[in-house]
């Protein structure tokens, strides 16, 4: 739901997805800034995006950065992944030539922003430049984080509520689910979703813009521009003075809303391996979300009731331990039906995904990656596993290349 807007559809009519990928030398996988070479390429020099089909190649902010993107609302998720699949095929074929390729993964494991991140030059780069005189894009926050964005739509005040306050509840739980960024700098991370650590503090210094990462509870339409989108101007003001910013494009909470097509915009996932892990997961959550938007666990009330506080505080736990996340909080277990004083990321995720199984809410292919998820983990716990206890570059590469195949073939990274 990018290039072709839509702002008529309701709750589950359709979805948007937005998957992100690295460009990469096919030899070293060192980054490769010719994001603006590729779209030269195929629609023109200048331009910022190329409507292929059902899939749009764009670019932000990044030159080694390419996204695809459904080009107009999917009715459906089920064999979605199969045409992001086809279009990392046709991109790679594109950089081949040249020796290039891409590389999915929510981090580059070795890329140093400070000498290598090179800002995209068409499209928004006035945007992009006021971002960095004000923030600095240099950093990891900016310059070296992919991700699989989830566009859900609504129509009107109530289903704006409803989906608002399902997606609060449901956010302290993706960190659990897709933690894909171990390694930065070739070097362990610290926590197996490192690239939402360096997401929660790429805006610090206009607090405004990201906040808590998690939404605050505002369930009304004229409530989210006064209450969220207001501030983010004003706080802005004193360094936008020709007001070149839109408070919902400048938002960068972990959910954000985007008036102009009517969706709220899932933004925590890490990018997986291949398409086909990217739309299971998608599958997954979005019904979880709706479950919860049907109220098959727990009333729209509860869920609004839900304190800012708890969530950020399990969201933030989630970053650190991912699927190991010990959540001891009966309230908010009660939202999912877990009647148990604690229970991991883990088992938390078994139960949603065998109860969106026996719904008949995942695809043949949705449900194969996730039983993959719960035999081997998650794939930051895949790629330490793979990787072994010495970290370094020349033990990073091999495993990144093997990377680089499962996105050329659509296979899960075993």
């Amino acid at each position: 739901m990018t290039v072709a807007e839509r702002d008529d559809l309701d709750l589950w009519e359709g979805y948007g997805i937005e998957i992100e990928w690295m460009i990469v030398d096919a030899r070293s996988l060192d980054v490769r800034p010719v994001a603006d070479h590729l779209l030269a390429g195929v629609a023109g020099h200048g331009a910022t995006e190329f409507e292929d089909g059902a899939v749009t190649w764009t670019n932000e902010l990044a030159r080694h950065l390419i996204e695809a993107k459904s080009t107009g609302p999917m009715p459906t998720l089920a064999g979605a992944d199969a045409v992001f699949a086809s279009a990392a095929r046709t991109i790679n074929a594109r950089l081949a030539p040249e020796g290039r390729c891409l590389l999915p993964g929510p981090m580059h494991p070795w890329m140093q922003p400070e000498r290598e991140f090179q800002q995209f030059p068409h499209g928004q780069d006035a945007i992009y430049r006021l971002f960095d005189q004000v923030f600095d894009c240099r950093g990891h926050g900016w310059s070296n984080l992919q991700s699989q964005q989830i566009n859900l739509p609504f129509h009107g005040d109530a289903s704006f509520g409803r989906l608002m306050a399902a997606v609060r509840v449901l956010m302290p739980l993706l960190p659990a689910l897709t933690a894909a960024s171990p390694f930065v700098e070739g070097a362990v991370a610290g926590t197996p979703n490192h690239r939402l650590t360096v997401y929660a503090g790429n805006c610090a210094r206009v607090p405004s813009i990201t906040a808590q990462v998690i939404p605050e509870p505002v369930f009304t339409i004229d409530a989210y521009h006064e209450l969220v989108l207001a501030p983010i101007l004003r706080d802005m003001a004193a360094y936008d003075p020709e007001g070149l910013l839109d408070a919902e494009w400048t938002n960068a909470r972990g959910a954000i809303v985007r008036f102009s097509r009517n969706c709220i915009e899932i933004r925590v996932m890490d990018t997986q391996e291949c398409p086909a892990a990217d739309l299971a997961l998608a599958e997954l959550v979005v019904a979880v979300a709706r479950g919860l938007v049907e109220e098959h666990w727990s009333s729209h009330a509860a869920q609004a009731r839900m304190a800012q506080d708890r969530l950020v505080h399990w969201y933030q736990q989630a970053v650190h331990h991912a699927e190991g996340l010990r959540v001891e909080d009966r309230a908010y277990l009660a939202l999912f039906d877990y009647r148990s004083d604690a229970a991991s990321g883990w088992q938390l995720w078994e139960r949603l995904i065998e109860q969106a199984a026996a719904a008949g809410s995942l695809s043949a292919m949705a449900g194969r990656h996730c039983e993959h998820w719960l035999r081997h983990g998650s794939l930051a716990r895949r790629l330490v596993q793979a990787v072994g206890p010495s970290v370094s570059r020349s033990a990073l590469r091999p495993v990144y290349r093997r990377m680089a195949d499962c996105l050329q073939q659509n296979s899960a990274f075993v």
